[in-house]
């Protein structure tokens, strides 16, 4: 899906976003910079470019117009030197989101099992923690709660070293309206949601990345088998 298409989804089902906009150049993007003011976060877009920050697609607290435009350039450049400029097909803005803990939830698709439900500590370092859970959708309330007390570090939601707490309650429910979706829309392959930043209240939540892939008629046709 497209990230605006993404975007309505998840909000439909309660999902708080990161305020964004996409546009097709970066001098669009550079002008929306100035109206938002503030810093924002610049992000090239495109189907293929799905690990952002693995390959420099995303650049942070950039302020101003001239300072977006400035850095977009660059940006455009580091792709092209690894061959991905190609890759480009239009660029975010967003609001900076600083603070809070982050987390991933996640969906992918088991040919047994069917989908699995993914949770643990997020950020760029998910796959070097590795530190998630998973379960068989649905969900019930308890799971949703098991889940978050299961990883390793859960010790950092619930408030260590004396740091205020997230609002557990909240990011449970977060995990079961994940799973009502995914359960309701069979059409949905993966969904990745990463990071989820999460505070205390439950009103600052913002979702920062997130994406969906839509199965193939293939995949969807083994279902029948």
């Amino acid at each position: 899906m497209s990230p605006d298409d993404a975007s309505f989804v998840l909000q439909s089902y309660g999902f708080p976003l990161a305020a964004a906009e996409v546009f097709g150049t970066i001098e669009e993007a550079a002008l929306a910079a100035h109206r938002i003011g503030g810093p924002v976060a610049l992000k090239a877009v495109g189907a293929t470019l799905i690990h952002k920050s693995d390959v420099g697609a995303v650049l942070l607290d950039l302020e101003g117009a001239d300072r977006v435009l400035e850095a977009g350039k660059e940006l455009i450049d580091k792709l092209a030197a690894k061959g991905l400029d190609g890759s480009i097909e239009g660029f975010m803005i967003q609001e900076m989101v600083k603070g809070g803990r982050e987390v991933i939830l996640g969906m992918a698709h088991d040919r047994s099992f069917g989908p699995l439900l993914m949770f643990g500590l997020g950020g760029k370092y998910v796959e070097i923690f590795n530190d998630v859970c998973f379960r068989v959708v649905p969900i019930t309330d308890n799971e949703a709660r098991e889940m978050l007390t299961s990883i390793t570090g859960y010790p950092i939601l619930a408030g260590a070293r004396g740091e205020e707490p997230i609002d557990q309650d909240f990011l449970a429910e977060c995990l079961e309206r994940l799973s009502r979706l995914v359960e309701t829309f069979e059409e949905i392959g993966e969904i990745d949601i990463n990071p989820l930043v999460c505070f205390e209240p439950r009103e600052s939540f913002r979702a920062v990345d997130a994406r969906i892939r839509i199965r193939s008629q293939s995949e969807l046709a083994l279902d029948d088998n």
